[in-house]
């Protein structure tokens, strides 16, 4: 919240600032420390710091762990060096690093700017360069800003690494590499090129050179007391030439009434008149309809049918997966109606309800670096390689996809109907949203796979004669 400042000594967990709306975070080691302790060198926050963040300051004495400032959307944060991960899927703020960086840095950062500390050969190894330019930090408002903000940084924290900066520089600013997105800065020039487009527009009046990026009625008014013409865009209108007032009054000669000057004429816009559909009768009253010169307007049955096959199809190819898990919503329902269900012994789940929008489910899916749900301690035990075999599916990849589930998983007819999810519990998506749909793919690939007949038995050579019963 704004005008809320937190001051932490010693280390903390993880989420530090998750969803930071506003405010100062700062954390530091305690004073007692001893001198030869180095906190550049030591882990001092959690993972997943400023998750999510939109505003506000954070400043770090110490080492941050994995997925530093994931989807920061607004916030400043300085901080000697963090893990895996850092600015990731980031779309806004900016992020000082005075140290290293852990790999896969940047990776699907959209927006913001980072400005990172060290040799930019080593460092470009470890970032993602897929949606990231890789600068010199030259521009004065880039060095004006890096200036204050580590000066600020300083006089929270105490940090000798940014005071190393600050009494080197502007040497010091030479080692910083700036991380900038494609996006963001395609978005900047674009309103560059607005602002510039607006200013080059001028309008003389009385010898004065005028310009107005963005002329209204009150404008109009004020240069040449004429009013503007609605839906034109920086046009003033000449004034109207008006004779001047004469200072001689005479008794015997009238004055002619002086004309108002005259309004503009609005300009005519064309009408376009849509008349109603004719329609063909076909009997009244037991006779034969007539057209009287109009038809239905229908070539053919087919043209009359609304081709659900061809919409779902098209809706399909439109499916953005980079951002799918922002725009699609988790299907929630998984089961059959319970009253449909005890009268049979089918399954439980309502696979045709589920597997209609199946692609749209995996387009939720995005390949998180490391993602938590295939790990085997935190997610699924196997190791399935989820974001790969789902990533198959979104591509209609169904073959590849078996391939990759049977890698590590030899049962998932089972696994994908009775298995608890734990990889569903561990999405990183789950931290704010539905996570994403795992188990009904994972089912819907071994199923695809026997209805096409691409699981075949494999007899075992040699058989031992024991027999398994299973309660």
């Amino acid at each position: 919240m704004a005008g809320v400042s937190v001051f932490l000594e010693g280390d903390a967990n993880d989420y530090v600032g998750k969803c930071l709306s506003g405010g100062k975070i700062v954390v530091r080691p305690p004073k007692n420390v001893p001198e030869e302790f180095k906190s550049e060198e030591n882990v001092i926050v959690g993972n997943v710091c400023l998750y999510g963040a939109t505003s506000g300051t954070a400043f770090i004495r110490g080492v941050g762990a994995e997925r530093f400032c994931v989807r920061n959307s607004g916030a400043t944060a300085v901080i000697e060096g963090v893990g895996d991960h850092g600015c990731e899927y980031m779309t806004g703020g900016r992020v000082v690093i005075l140290g290293s960086t852990g790999r896969n840095f940047a990776a699907g950062m959209s927006g913001g700017i980072a400005y990172v500390m060290g040799e930019k050969a080593k460092f470009e190894k470890k970032c993602n360069t897929t949606m990231v330019d890789l600068l010199s930090v030259e521009d004065p408002e880039d060095l004006a800003f890096l200036h204050a903000t580590i000066a600020e940084f300083v006089s929270a924290t105490g940090s000798e690494v940014g005071q190393a900066v600050l009494d080197t520089w502007p040497v010091s600013a030479t080692g910083f590499v700036k991380v900038f997105p494609h996006e963001y800065q395609r978005a900047l020039q674009e309103l560059k090129d607005e602002a510039e487009a607006a200013n080059s527009f001028s309008v003389t009046v009385n010898g004065d050179c005028i310009t107005s990026p963005n002329l209204d009625i009150r404008n109009a008014y004020a240069i040449d007391n004429t009013p503007a013409v609605p839906g034109m865009r920086h046009v003033v209108l000449p004034a109207e030439a008006l004779e001047p007032d004469s200072d001689e009054d005479s008794d015997d000669e009238e004055k002619s009434p002086k004309q108002p000057p005259k309004m503009p004429l609005m300009p005519k816009m064309p009408v376009k008149i849509i008349a109603p559909p004719p329609v063909k009768i076909v009997e009244v009253n037991g006779q034969n309809g007539h057209t009287n010169g109009h038809t239905n307007g229908v070539k053919d049955i087919e043209d009359s049918i609304n081709d659900v096959g061809m919409k779902k199809k098209k809706r399909e190819n439109l499916l953005d997966k980079t951002r799918g898990f922002v725009k699609y919503k988790r299907e929630t329902k998984l089961y059959r109606d319970p009253e449909e269900r005890q009268h049979d012994w089918e399954e439980i789940f309502d696979f045709k309800n589920v597997r209609r929008g199946l692609k749209t489910q995996a387009a939720r899916c995005m390949d998180c670096g490391v993602p938590f749900c295939h790990s085997t301690s935190h997610g699924c035990p196997l190791g399935n390689i989820i974001p790969k075999f789902n990533d198959l599916v979104f591509h209609n990849d169904w073959k590849e996809a078996l391939n990759q589930l049977t890698q590590t998983n030899n049962f998932p007819e089972f696994t994908g109907r009775v298995c608890p999810a734990p990889c569903e519990g561990a999405c990183v998506l789950g931290i704010n949203e539905p996570p994403v749909t795992i188990k009904n793919i994972e089912c819907t690939i071994i199923d695809n796979a026997f209805d096409n007949g691409w699981i075949k038995a494999t007899a075992p050579r040699n058989r031992t004669g024991k027999k398994v019963a299973i309660v």
